[in-house]
Parts: C-alpha cells; structure tokens; sequence
C-alpha cells in the first residue's frame, strides 16, 4: 500500500506537496512502500503534484524522488512545482481528451467499416477526412471517382468541377453561411 498515494488523493487537482507532509518518517517506516520500494531504491525524500483527481474515471500526479545523500525537498521546490503543475495538468487533460477522441474515432471507423456501402467524409476543399473500407477499395478501383492529392475529384474535368461545387456548397450551409442542400452527381 502506497500511504503517500492514498494520503495524497484525498486532496484536489493541483495540490502540491513533500512526503513528509503526507506521512512523517517514523511512520512510513513501517508501510508496505517503504518496505518493498523505498529501501529497494534508496528512496527517503518525495514531492507530488497532483494533476488529476477523479475517483470515478482517473488518477494522476507528479512524482519526485530523492535519495539519502540529497536533502528534503524545499519551499523553492514545491514552489516551483506549483508554478509547473497548471501546465503539467492542461497537458495531461489534452492528452487524455485525444485519447477519448482517438478511441472514439477507432469507434465510428469500425461501425462505417461494417457497412456495404462507401462513405467518405470530405472537408470544405474536398481533402479526405475519413472514410470506410468500401469507399477506399471503390476508389482504388479508379472507376470515374478518384483520388487525387487527399482530395476527390472524378475522372471527367466537368464532374469533378460540379463535385467541387457540390462539396463546397455543403460545407458553407454547415458553418451556416450557405443554402445548399447539396446534391447529386453521377461519376
């Protein structure tokens, strides 16, 4: 059992702090870290920050360690970490939030995968944002819609002229400056 963990969780996002504060030596002496980590390690001295603090999804700190031949860490120090640790915590929120995001996006792959038809999601310019399985294997086919530079274009310079247009359209009625309700072509 790690007493410095379970001491310090109790507080908020962003609290800083020494081992000592959280547990003096005498008593952690006697605790399973000391026994099967600190010792091992040579470990006397600590300071965390506590970067996140939700029991329901996640837990994180910065951990700080030092040996017997430095001595404990000071105000200097946990004054720095507390001027480090707003950014240290915005870095672990980004971090976290495309990972939420990457796993939600493996998420809707897998389900645009599963269908027999090819959808491909375009941006404003036409670049490629995503699409399934199907739609790349259409396209790998070169059969009228192609792939030219991360964009779709068709084979004919009057198609894709009118799917540049179609896609254009599309994207300023989705940022709300546009009336297109899009369209069809036939490629």
């Amino acid at each position: 059992m790690d007493v410095w963990a379970i001491r310090g969780r109790s507080n908020p996002p962003g609290y800083v702090c020494t081992s000592e504060s959280l547990c003096m030596p005498q008593e952690l002496a006697g605790t399973e870290i000391h026994n099967d980590l600190l010792v091992r390690y040579g470990i006397v001295h600590g300071m965390f920050g506590l970067v996140e603090n939700d029991a329901s999804r996640r837990w994180g700190s910065v951990s700080l360690y030092r040996d017997l031949s430095s001595n404990e860490f000071q105000m200097s120090d946990v004054d720095t970490l507390n001027f480090l640790i707003p950014h240290i915590r915005r870095a672990f929120m980004l971090h976290f939030r495309f990972s939420e995001l990457k796993a939600r996006t493996q998420g809707i792959e897998t389900a645009l995968n599963l269908l027999a038809a090819g959808v491909i999601f375009v941006g404003a310019n036409g670049e490629i944002v995503l699409m399934n399985s199907k739609a790349d294997e259409l396209l790998r086919q070169g059969d009228g819609l192609l792939l030219g530079n991360g964009r779709l274009r068709a084979s004919v310079d009057a198609e894709t002229t009118r799917l540049k247009a179609l896609i254009f359209g599309t994207a300023q009625t989705s940022s709300g400056v546009g009336l297109s309700a899009g369209g069809t072509i036939f490629v």
